[in-house]
């Protein structure tokens, strides 16, 4: 094995040593004006460079361990350590210039990849740690770059081979080659490994087009990658006696039904003591219930028998952390009826992989066939892919993240926060629909309502958490949840304190008044949805909303005791006049204020 980074170990000594001779007071004196440098041309490119060590390697502050090598089935293959569990280990490796043969055009990148970890591309070419290839002209002037967003993997315990295709600008004589990735951080002890890399060309009269543009319709290539990754590994047998408590599943649209009754449920994170509710979880639990929410969740101890008690006493449901399925999971949480759903993932790209994720669910249906399960992440849905796209066939609900008001007041994110969630829930409902295995999957948007955490330096407006919350609700939620009950925590570098639903009066006010709206809405929100929804012409102001992802203004219609009703959401930060027309003959015209929210 070879390790790359010997030579620029020696490269450093050398230029300290050039470093020394030239700022020395004696040679100064001795210094000679300089002649200008006639450029060196450029290394003549190769045909292929399937030996990683002639590769060059960016690996940031050496935070990967890396070496290069040939296996038992003589591939060449380049393998990334985790040597700590530090994040930021973005890395990248680049090519020699590779030749290209005259009249070629098109190309094929292929490479295979091992990690239990997810790989996904950015689709940003002049990105460091991306996926990209250069092109060069014959005098090995850069003409272009671009990316390449289908080399990802969904996470395998074997290599997988992935591939790019495309076509080569005119001109291009030459190319750079780049593999890389800024996430995962790979832990101590795991590995990613790459080998078996081709570059091939096609010469003009032939074309790939049929085999690739094929595949990558709806991300066809990238679907076949995630659904490769092999049955769960067979749980061990689950201890005598079963779990207690209603039967919960997933409707065939994804709504919950305990018992075979629907639940919508509008819930809260890290319900916990608090000065707000005098260190009392039965105080807690019963001004949520009072405040219109159903669900809780805590990163306290779920188990303690003052929350399993006041969870009991008020009826609420509670979704609770099982990723070790220990003697308190067997014992005592499968026996807990209040618990609705496991939660099997937090930040899910950044805490488990998808393998492990596979294997702790099937387990976990094992042991417990009456309840869900569910996992949170941020989706990152402007991307190519999202982060939930290597996850979708493994928990029963999904959790989205939707944070979306940060900065201090004024910032754009103010305007653009409704946007933001439609955009969040559109990716949600594309992932299910691309990367699903058949079965249903509920979607439970996490709301923003708190300040702090170093980048949300103010809450939302009332106008804004109203609209954000119903605007999930129009494009899919099953349930709603907020982050988070309180905090009390300061950052020690910034000052900012986290502060959550409980913060002040207003807040309470604010998140009582619509948790109450929800709860009142519930059985008409769980009405299944009509075929038939209405359709909006905007007579004044924007017609799309601040980041273009849908109109201004979104409608859901739904059915109720015989009486069809509505909900429309204002995504703008102005005043917008929209006509409705309602399924049937029926038209409404309204006035929107910004964020304005309409239920009729």
């Amino acid at each position: 094995m070879r390790n790359l980074f010997f030579n620029h170990h020696l490269a450093g000594l050398a230029f300290v040593a050039y470093a020394i001779a030239v700022l020395s007071p004696s040679c100064a004196q001795a210094a000679k004006p300089r002649k200008a440098k006639t450029p060196l041309p450029p290394a003549a490119p190769v045909a292929a460079a399937p030996d990683f060590a002639q590769w060059k390697v960016w690996n940031y502050k050496n935070r990967l361990g890396i070496e290069t090598g040939r296996d038992a089935d003589g591939a060449y293959f380049l393998a990334l350590h985790g040597t700590t569990n530090r994040a930021d280990k973005a890395w990248s490796m680049s090519s020699p210039q590779l030749a290209i043969p005259d009249g070629a055009h098109e190309f094929v990148v292929s490479v295979e990849i091992k990690c239990e970890w997810a790989i996904k591309d950015h689709g940003k070419a002049g990105d460091k740690a991306e996926n990209a290839i250069a092109w060069f002209d014959g005098a090995g002037k850069k003409l272009s770059s671009q990316g390449m967003p289908h080399m990802a993997t969904g996470g395998s315990s074997g290599f997988e081979k992935i591939r790019e295709w495309g076509k080569i600008p005119d001109g291009a004589k030459s190319c750079k080659v780049k593999f890389g990735f800024n996430s995962p951080d790979l832990k101590g002890g795991e590995t990613a490994t790459y080998r078996a890399f081709s570059f091939e060309t096609v010469p003009e009269g032939q074309s790939r087009a049929a085999e690739f543009e094929a595949a990558y319709r709806d991300n066809a290539c990238l679907r076949e990658t995630f659904m490769k990754r092999g049955p769960a590994t067979p749980p061990a047998a689950p201890p005598p006696g079963g779990a207690v408590g209603p039967s919960v599943t997933l409707r065939d649209d994804g709504f919950v039904l305990v018992d075979g009754k629907p639940f919508f449920p509008i819930g809260v994170y890290n319900v916990k003591h608090a000065t707000v509710n005098s260190n009392s979880l039965d105080i807690a639990f019963a001004d949520l219930k009072a405040a219109g929410f159903n669900m809780a969740q805590t990163y306290v101890d779920a188990y303690a028998p003052e929350f399993v008690e006041a969870a009991k006493k008020h009826d609420m449901k509670l979704w609770v952390s099982a990723r070790r399925l220990d003697e308190r999971f067997y014992d005592v949480g499968r026996r807990n009826p209040q618990i609705l759903a496991w939660y099997v993932g937090d930040d899910s790209s950044h805490s488990v992989p998808p393998l492990a994720m596979r294997d702790n669910c099937a387990a976990i249906k094992a042991a417990d066939p009456l309840r869900l399960t569910c996992q949170a992440d941020s989706l990152k849905a402007s991307e190519p892919l999202s982060n939930y796209a290597a996850y979708v066939t493994y928990s029963d609900v999904f959790m989205p993240e939707i944070y979306p008001v940060y900065g201090h007041k004024g910032d754009k994110s103010d305007a653009t926060c409704v946007a933001r969630v439609i955009m969040d829930m559109k990716c949600v409902a594309s992932d299910v629909r691309q990367f699903n295995d058949g079965r249903p999957r509920g979607c439970w948007p996490i709301i923003q309502y708190f300040s702090g955490w170093n980048k949300w330096f103010h809450f939302p407006t009332r106008e804004q958490l109203f609209a954000m919350t119903w605007a999930s609700v129009v494009h899919g939620a099953h349930g709603v949840m907020y982050f988070i009950y309180s905090g009390t925590s300061v950052n020690r570098k910034t000052g900012l304190k986290n502060c959550g639903i409980t913060e002040t009066p207003e807040t309470w006010k604010n998140i009582s008044d619509l948790a109450t709206q929800l709860k009142e809405w519930s059985p008409i929100i769980m009405e299944r949805t009509p075929r038939e929804q209405p359709k909006v012409e905007i007579l004044a102001g924007p017609k799309r909303d601040p980041l273009d992802v849908d109109a201004s203004v979104t409608c859901l219609y739904k059915v109720h005791d015989g009486k069809g009703r509505l909900i429309a959401v204002n995504a703008c930060p102005e005043p917008v006049t929209a006509k409705i027309a309602l399924p049937g003959s029926e038209t409404v015209e309204k006035a929107f204020a910004p964020f304005e929210v309409f239920l009729k």
